[in-house]
């Protein structure tokens, strides 16, 4: 049990990482510059990519702070590739 709450854990903080990176990327407007590279998936990498390229094609860029909320709430460690699920609340009010 131990491990697996260890794991949920590392998965919190992997996640928190991304969300840092993804933060500077709409902040900018350009995902240059940051480390998503090493923090997302190819997915996620390519999304939030096509949203910085929208956002700097309409002249926007986010301002202030994105707060989370994220919760892992599933983990499959059994999988070929293990695989977790997470639940995020993001606060816009910032």
């Amino acid at each position: 049990m131990a491990g697996r709450v260890a794991v949920r854990e590392a998965v919190g903080v992997a996640y928190g990482s991304m969300s840092a990176e993804q933060m500077k990327a709409y902040q900018a407007a350009d995902a240059r510059g940051t480390d998503l590279e090493k923090r997302a998936t190819a997915d996620a990498l390519g999304q939030i990519r096509n949203d910085s390229a929208r956002m700097r094609e309409a002249g926007t860029a986010v301002r202030g702070e994105i707060g989370h909320k994220a919760a892992v709430t599933a983990l499959d460690m059994d999988a070929t590739t293990p695989r977790s699920t997470l639940s995020d609340c993001v606060d816009l009010s910032k």
